[in-house]
């Protein structure tokens, strides 16, 4: 099931969806998963699209979900429009794994910051990295961001 699948995301509340977003909320992050579904006998894959944020007791809370036939710019401008008009101020951080979330981001919160989901960052360096020096690269990653400037 979905809620099964984002379980991934770890421990999360999840509001109303008529809740108002305007307050309360920081570190927004954005993301996607692929989910087979039938539908009259036949299978296609679904992107589902969704919004979490960390509220003021630390907890990542779901801010919405959005089903979607393909996973394109258009997609992520209602998503992201959709929670503006919910009361979403913008996003003070949000990781980011999709270019086409970067290309909509600026056009419904200009404001906002954001940077290159590590772990898909780190994803791609092991994919080059010859095998025998993957632990020797982990390392070496692990120190970089483990400094304090």
């Amino acid at each position: 099931t979905f809620a099964f699948k984002l379980t991934r995301f770890g421990k999360v509340h999840s509001p109303s969806r008529s809740n108002n977003l305007g307050k309360g909320l920081s570190n927004s992050v954005g993301n996607y998963i692929y989910l087979k579904r039938n539908w009259g006998g036949e299978y296609e894959n679904v992107s589902i699209l969704v919004a979490l944020a960390v509220n003021n007791d630390g907890y990542r809370e779901i801010l919405d979900a959005a089903e979607g036939s393909k996973e394109d710019k258009e997609i992520w401008l209602n998503f992201l429009r959709h929670l503006k008009e919910r009361g979403l101020k913008g996003a003070s951080y949000l990781a980011v794994t999709n270019p086409r979330l970067v290309e909509t981001l600026g056009e419904i919160f200009p404001d906002a910051r954001w940077q290159r989901c590590v772990v898909h960052f780190y994803r791609n360096i092991f994919s080059v990295v010859p095998t025998g020096k993957v632990k020797l690269v982990a390392a070496m990653l692990k120190a970089i961001h483990l400094r304090k400037t």
